[in-house]
């Protein structure tokens, strides 16, 4: 899981978009970020969740600029995209909005049971939007123990040979991985680490 230091920096618009956040009366700003995230939970490449329609009841609504909307728009996607790609937990997204973000405490708590009720849908929603163009369908593998002398003195060496089969817009292809206990460890650690994450967000 991503640190506090670098799960998210606060770059000028983000900040401007938390000052506008912190200003914004608690019962709108809840239903403003809960239209977010369903439309998040829809479409994550989406960045637009308000209809123009809607967006101009907005302003009068939060009683906000056409460039507030902007920024208060961009800093709750950007947010909500930032936790869902660092799996981060409830608890250490409120401390980070309060510490980190300099979020009001009842801003702080809004997002963080948004957050905790809809983490799994948003996570699963963008692990379907893969950056990559090759997605894993299926693996096989393999543990063998090779064996080796040196100066009349016998080394049994555990190697692990991972299949992957793989899947893109060109066809299927495969990728296989052979790996010492060393690195076979390292993997294992960093699935560990993943699935710790996946766990804290329950």
């Amino acid at each position: 899981m991503a640190s506090s230091k670098n799960w998210i920096s606060l770059s000028t618009n983000l900040q401007a978009g938390v000052e506008i956040v912190n200003k914004l009366d608690n019962r709108k700003f809840h239903l403003f970020l809960n239209r977010v995230v369903k439309d998040m939970m829809q479409n994550p490449d989406s960045h637009k969740p308000f209809t123009d329609e809607e967006e101009e009841k907005l302003l009068d609504s939060l009683e906000i600029n056409r460039n507030e909307l902007n920024l208060l728009l961009h800093a709750a996607i950007v947010i909500l995209a930032q936790a869902t790609y660092s799996l981060i937990n409830p608890e250490k997204l409120n401390d980070i909005l309060m510490n980190t973000l300099k979020l009001t405490e009842e801003k702080a708590n809004i997002f963080t049971n948004l957050w905790a009720n809809d983490a799994k849908n948003l996570i699963l929603k963008f692990k379907q939007k893969s950056v990559y163009t090759r997605k894993l369908q299926d693996i096989s593998w393999l543990v063998n123990i090779e064996m080796s002398s040196d100066n009349n003195r016998q080394t049994f060496i555990p190697k692990a040979i991972l299949q992957m089969k793989l899947s893109e817009d060109k066809g299927a292809s495969d990728l296989t991985l052979d790996l010492n206990e060393n690195q076979l460890s390292k993997l294992y650690n960093v699935l560990e680490d993943i699935q710790v994450a996946l766990d804290a967000l329950v």
